[in-house]
Formats: structure tokens, sequence, C-alpha cells
């Protein structure tokens, strides 16, 4: 049912993200999700913090196999994303892990140390820039900007608006 309504547009293995619409009861587009499988039973549905309320009165009105639940990550999880001709350069300098195209291509996830920090890192693009967005826990995410904010300053001295 939940595939019926994100149409048919879902992660089909581990590590891969997908954007899609939702499918609202009447047909319309209900919502806009980027929806990422981080097990062979686990994914990850992100959309607007605006319309959270919407989403959820609308999950919890469809009807779901016995085996689905739905809730809801705002106060577990925090994301950030990262665009422009230097994010990959600047999440670099705060990982070990590889984040070349081939190791790291487009529309997949994987988790990773960034500054430090456990996160799932998305390579996605919101802008059509070279991207990537990275979804951490909200305690730890205050001080695992500190180096982020020195790599950027590093990069460029554009207003954090302007992007990099």
């Amino acid at each position: 049912m939940a595939q019926r309504r994100l149409c048919q547009y879902y992660a089909k293995a581990v590590g891969r993200s997908c954007l899609t619409p939702l499918i609202g009861i009447r047909g319309g587009i209900a919502g806009d999700f980027t929806v990422t499988r981080v097990a062979e039973d686990e994914f990850i549905i992100i959309g607007s913090g605006m319309a959270e309320r919407y989403h959820q009165r609308f999950w919890k009105m469809v009807p779901m196999p016995e085996a689905v639940r739905f809730e809801s990550q705002t106060e577990a999880l925090c994301g950030f994303n990262v665009a422009g001709p230097k994010s990959r350069e600047l999440l670099q300098r705060l990982t070990n892990t590889s984040l070349a195209t081939g190791d790291f291509p487009f529309m997949r996830s994987k988790r990773i140390e960034l500054a430090g920090v456990d996160c799932l890192a998305l390579r996605v693009s919101f802008t059509g820039d070279l991207a990537g967005s990275c979804i951490v826990k909200p305690k730890t995410s205050c001080g695992s900007m500190r180096p982020y904010w020195t790599a950027r300053k590093s990069l460029t001295q554009a207003p954090l608006a302007r992007g990099l």
C-alpha cells in the first residue's frame, strides 16, 4: 500500500535513495519525498518540515500492512544540506570515507563518520548543484558543526545563504 502511495518509485536496494511524489487519496500530489532504504526492512522518508503535520495525518489515515510502522523522527534526527561546486571538497575534509563519484554515486546513501560524528550521508541534490545531505542525532550535531565552519571558511568567504 505504501508503495502505491509513493508512485511505485521507492529505493529498491539498501543504500539507494530516490525522489518521489506522494499520491493523495483523490489521486493528486500530496507531498514530495526523498526515500532512502537503510536496511532490507527499513526506509527513511524525508519530506517538508512545513507539511509534517499534514503528512502525519495522511499516513495515519491510509491503511498499511500490519508489519509497516510510520514514526516521525523530527525530534530524534536533524539534517543539513551542503550544495555548490565545492560541496564535495568541503565534506571530504571532514571524513576519511571517499566521496568520489565512483565510491559514492548520485542518489546513494551510506553511514559515514563526519567530523567525528556518525551520520547517514545522502548524495542528493535539490538545487541541481553537486550536493550532499547529512542526517545526525541533534545532541551530536551542534558540536559537529565547528569543524564544518572551519573547513567552509577555508574554501570561501561567501555568506552561508550564497552557498559554496
